[in-house]
């Protein structure tokens, strides 16, 4: 949690009850575009509608943390740099629709 609020303080979570991973929502966006940017960065993460049959969850990331600290840190650095690549993108994207007549 401490890294998250660090990297990405953008995202929101739940601080999980047991298991190995959390869900993050990121603030804007589809998860699938900012997980294939990610990945070249090095950062291989599950995008929520991969782990839904109805492709739901497409503002979700799953984040597992079985990683010693120093990898974590390392991986959410590298994410929030896609992420830093990714929302201005989602942004521009979202200020381009213009009026259809």
């Amino acid at each position: 949690a401490r890294l998250l609020a660090k990297h990405l303080p953008e995202f929101t979570w739940r601080k999980p009850a047991g298991g190995l991973s959390l869900w993050l929502r990121i603030p804007a966006g589809d998860a699938t575009a900012l997980a294939a940017l990610a990945l070249r960065r090095g950062v291989a993460i599950v995008p929520g509608p991969v782990s839904s049959p109805e492709e739901r969850w497409k503002d979700h990331l799953r984040l597992p943390f079985v990683n010693e600290p120093a990898g974590m840190e390392e991986g959410l650095s590298r994410l929030a740099a896609a992420w830093a690549e990714y929302a201005p993108q989602e942004r521009a994207r979202r200020r381009a629709v213009g009026v259809l007549v």
